[in-house]
């Protein structure tokens, strides 16, 4: 819901296990323009994590962004993970905290969009086993579906290469439903 591949400068201050992020970016709303920014509050151990965040402009993300916003309106967003050995377990909320009116960016009605995901994932060596589970609300107009449940399983090929095969099947607003396999082939350089 909040995703920015925008031009980005972050800086990370940290003590300990506490880290804060500040970061500023373009969005794709504005032209040569950095105007937007955001916070993030993160607590890290050996096998937890929780994170805090703010964003100045969720209207400017790369989901929500259109030339016709008008209006800063803010977000919000939490996640908690746990990490066990092989077993790891991650839940995310993200959340405008206004309301977006009418004809701002795709909105024809009053919305406060908002997202959730959860994701429970199992590494054996090189392979991990991942099921998936998330939801919007106030989200229609955006694209996104109501509902998605996804499986992947991933298996790293050498140091530098991963190959991925997820499924997933989505029910939107509507109860219509979709279903998608995706294949991937990541190499980092």
């Amino acid at each position: 819901l909040a995703e920015t591949r925008a031009s980005l400068l972050r800086a990370d201050i940290g003590t300990g296990p506490l880290i804060t992020s500040l970061y500023t970016f373009n969005g794709p709303s504005t032209e040569e323009k950095i105007d937007n920014w955001g916070v993030n509050l993160a607590f890290s151990s050996e096998h937890l994590l929780f994170t805090a965040g703010y964003l100045a402009n969720i209207g400017d993300t790369d989901s929500i962004s259109a030339e016709t916003i008008d209006s800063r309106i803010p977000g919000i967003s939490f996640s908690a993970g746990v990490n066990l050995g092989g077993l790891s377990l991650i839940g995310e909320f993200i959340t405008a905290t206004e309301r977006f009116q009418p004809g701002n960016g795709a909105f024809t009605a009053s919305a406060q969009p908002n997202a959730a995901n959860i994701e429970l994932a199992f590494a054996m060596g090189p392979t991990v086993l991942a099921v998936g589970m998330q939801r919007t609300n106030e989200a229609e107009e955006l694209g996104l579906p109501k509902q998605r449940t996804l499986a992947c399983i991933s298996h790293r090929l050498l140091s530098s290469a991963t190959i991925a095969l997820q499924w997933a099947t989505d029910k939107d607003h509507a109860g219509e439903r979709g279903d998608a396999v995706i294949t991937q082939l990541a190499v980092a350089f």
